[in-house]
């Protein structure tokens, strides 16, 4: 643990965004116990003046521990005290901005008396309040980390939780050293990192939003240059899923799902593709979907235009970089146990199930098992493939 107390003068502030996803409700409510219909009854909300169910106060005073854990003042931190004032309800699909500033200190006691506000991202102020956090003094030096160079490294995008989370601890298993690519979720990102850390593997964190070639590109320089090569490059970044019918969308709909998926994929493996090819090889795995295969299901279209867009990429790359050693293939789930289809309704789940041929919804670690089998030497000869990860739901 180090000593940071120094780091948070008068004035320092701290802030991160998150957005509220009906997984985030699941898991408080099942933590908690508190299934108030307000929050998790359709029905009941709508005949209350709130409209639709409201996410949990104390679910975004959470966001505030978050802050305080990991922002400002981090390791080593214990909230004393709090108050909070209530200012307007959330709801699913609101994107909060957390933020703190130290207004005291005290440097006998170690404490720092801190303003918390958060808002949404329209500016509408939600919670405010003031609370005190005692950063308990370091008792040991922090150890290093391993200095022996991996054989294999790879870096996993979209990691904090999920099928990236499943991916990353799945190869770290295998014995690559993982960078744990993220874009806002930095504490869930060093979750992933700590749990890889704790059962012997190699991992590490890299903030970056993978849609931009210029952050692209610093993430793989940063795997390079700690130790000094990419194996596997596993392009997973995502965002939950929005439902949308079709004749409800507008082109920013298509646009904002091409630069997540597909801009994302693309400017990650032209990133990587110096590393692999002045090392004389590497292997790119790309996170599609069974949306793009067949009929797309309904209010899926941006989303399965997207997927069917990495599909394109992953065959123009492997018939391109094949003769350098470079393998593309994709893997690509079914409906999935993750936040990404939190606006999948409860009886749409249960049909899916219904549906596929194996009875049940796949995992992270299902989807995480075919990577790890594409990362392999096992799969030197497979390049230009898509593995469909789906209980036999879609059969090509």
């Amino acid at each position: 643990m180090s000593d940071r107390f120094n780091e948070f003068p008068v004035g320092a502030k701290r802030s991160f965004t998150h957005v509220v996803t009906a997984e985030d409700v699941r898991r408080f409510v099942e933590l908690t116990g508190d299934d108030n219909p307000v929050h998790v009854d359709p029905a009941y909300a709508a005949s209350t003046p709130l409209g639709r169910p409201v996410a949990h106060g104390m679910l975004t005073g959470a966001f505030v521990s978050r802050l305080v854990g990991k922002h400002i003042p981090g390791d080593g931190a214990l909230w004393v005290s709090q108050t909070f004032n209530f200012h307007h309800p959330v709801y699913t699909g609101d994107t909060l901005i957390i933020q703190a500033e130290v207004k005291q200190r005290s440097e006998s006691q170690r404490a720092l008396v801190i303003a918390v506000s958060v808002h949404k991202a329209s500016g509408q102020l939600t919670l405010d309040g003031e609370g005190r956090v005692q950063l308990l003094a370091p008792q040991r030096p922090e150890p290093k980390a391993p200095e022996t160079a991996p054989q294999r490294v790879a870096l996993v995008t979209g990691a904090s939780r999920g099928i990236g989370a499943a991916c990353a601890r799945q190869l770290a298993r295998d014995g690559f050293a993982v960078s744990i690519n993220f874009a806002t979720d930095e504490s869930g990102a060093e979750s992933v990192v700590q749990g890889i850390r704790s059962a012997g593997g190699l991992a590490w964190t890299a903030r970056g939003d993978v849609r931009e070639a210029e952050s692209s590109q610093r993430v793989i320089d940063e795997v390079r240059s700690r130790y000094g090569r990419l194996d596997v490059l596993v392009n997973n970044a995502g965002r939950p899923l929005r439902l949308i019918a079709a004749e409800q969308c507008a082109w920013s709909d298509l646009q904002e799902n091409l630069d997540i998926y597909l801009k994302a994929a693309f400017v990650c493996s032209l990133a990587a593709w110096p590393h692999f090819k002045a090392q004389g090889g590497g292997a790119i795995i790309n996170i599609g979907s069974i949306a793009a295969d067949s009929r797309p299901p309904a209010r899926f279209m941006p989303y399965s235009i997207a997927k069917e867009a990495v599909w394109a990429l992953t065959k123009s790359l492997a018939a391109e970089w094949g003769p350098s050693g470079v393998r593309v293939n994709m893997v690509s789930p079914g409906m999935t146990e993750t936040a990404l289809i939190g606006e999948i309704t409860p009886r749409a789940r249960m049909l899916a199930k219904a549906e596929t041929p194996s009875r049940r919804l796949a995992v992270p670690e299902d989807v995480a098992a075919a990577v790890s089998y594409l990362a392999s030497p096992g799969a030197s000869q497979v390049t230009g493939e898509n593995i469909r990860v789906c209980g036999g739901a879609v059969m090509l």
